[in-house]
């Protein structure tokens, strides 16, 4: 038993062009496991064939969520013929949602915009750049999620930290998107000067440490 040519292959269906092949373990009684590996985020079109002896691919019959007795009543008795049950087709290919991993800081970009904020930023002038997080891949990270995966969260849970240097003075400033400042007026004594305003800054409780290495 075993020895039957299959292939497997994921099919981006936004990009036709973005596909990745799957590999097959043959077991040797009949049954095989296939193993695939997807880089790019997205929905996928997963087809099965097989390569016959004469050379002609056939598209494999898709039981999408086949369940008992359907899954277990297969083995051919040498007298009744195996009939697959009425949700089988073999012209249907299932999609397989990708969703992109976890945050990886390296491979998060950013982009100073057509103002070019970063190369042309001038004194006095509000300026502002875009950083995109991602995930080892470079798959943005969005929130996206599955119907029984909640997914590894989005760039609102992820955090940054900006240095600005001067090359001149060497005077530096550094921003970053997890603190935030909160001003306090009618500070008691104990805690300040009577009167004067006090800047506090605050690490949200889901940062226990900031992310850095853009590059």
């Amino acid at each position: 038993m075993g020895g039957d040519a299959f292939q497997v292959l994921l099919t981006n269906q936004a990009h036709a062009g973005v596909q990745y092949a799957g590999t097959v373990d043959d077991h040797g009684d009949g049954t095989y496991t296939a193993r695939y590996t997807v880089a790019t985020a997205g929905t996928y079109a997963l087809s099965v064939t097989l390569q016959t002896s004469t050379g002609v691919v056939e598209l494999l019959n898709t039981c999408v969520a086949a369940a008992a007795p359907f899954i277990y009543s297969r083995v051919y008795n040498g007298v009744t013929p195996y009939a697959a049950p009425a949700f089988c087709a073999s012209t249907r290919k299932p999609l397989v949602k990708v969703v992109h991993s976890e945050f990886d800081a390296p491979s998060s970009t950013y982009d100073e915009g057509p103002a070019l904020a970063l190369t042309k930023a001038m004194v006095g002038v509000a300026n502002s750049f875009t950083v995109t997080s991602r995930d080892q891949f470079g798959n943005p990270r969005r929130g996206d999620n599955t119907t029984h995966f909640a997914g590894y969260g989005n760039g609102v849970s992820d955090y940054f930290v900006a240095t600005f240097t001067q090359a001149q003075t060497g005077d530096v400033v550094t921003v970053s998107s997890a603190i935030d400042h909160i001003v306090a007026a009618n500070v008691p004594t104990s805690l300040g000067s009577p009167g004067n305003p006090m800047q506090v800054t605050l690490y949200p409780p889901s940062s226990p440490f900031l992310h850095s290495g853009l590059v």
